[in-house]
């Protein structure tokens, strides 16, 4: 638990530009919220402030009209990631882990891909959507690459066999993948 905390610890020092500074979105943030994008957990910077303008702050007197609604995407955790007029996400669904994308503006689903069969529960893991490609995480370490265009897995690692990877925790795995370059 030290060598994790210090890890951290180590990590916010080394990268302060990950993180937003006193709950002002960054430069980065206020990018992708211009364009329209929140393309991994919890926002760019994954400290789960948005740069959108004009938003409400009660919705006491005024509620937002429900534009549409999704069923049937599968059990699991995982959040969405919002880019190009699209969401990803991640499910369960008759026994296999499904990456799905869907249209932005109306819910309609565009591709759904199997990226793997488990027996435990769903994904916890938020795609990542960097440029055409989409990356996500299931419970049992399979690590994929989708194609943002249809749905097709550009490649596929296991984290407990291709690198000898170990889960310590009860969680699984449970991470949501970040994308350097």
């Amino acid at each position: 638990m030290r060598c994790i905390m210090i890890s951290l610890l180590i990590l916010a020092f080394l990268t302060p530009h990950l993180f937003a500074v006193v709950g002002a979105p960054s430069p980065q943030a206020k990018k992708e919220a211009a364009k329209g994008h929140w393309s991994t957990w919890r926002g760019p910077n994954r400290d789960g402030l948005s740069a959108e303008t004009g938003l409400l702050s009660s919705w006491q007197e005024r509620r937002p009209k429900l534009a549409w609604k999704v069923k049937g995407l599968g059990n699991g955790l995982s959040s969405v990631a919002v880019t190009e007029g699209r969401i990803y996400t991640m499910g369960k669904r008759d026994g296999a882990i499904k990456m799905i994308a869907l249209n932005s503006k109306n819910g309609a689903k565009i591709w759904e891909s199997d990226v793997g069969s488990e027996a435990n529960e769903g994904p916890n893991s938020t795609p990542s959507v960097d440029g055409d490609r989409v990356y996500g995480l299931t419970h049992a370490g399979r690590l994929v690459c989708v194609s943002t265009t249809d749905g097709l897995i550009l490649w596929r690692k296991h984290l407990p066999t291709d690198f000898n990877g170990k889960m310590e925790s009860g969680w699984s795995y449970s991470e949501s993948s970040i994308v350097r370059r």
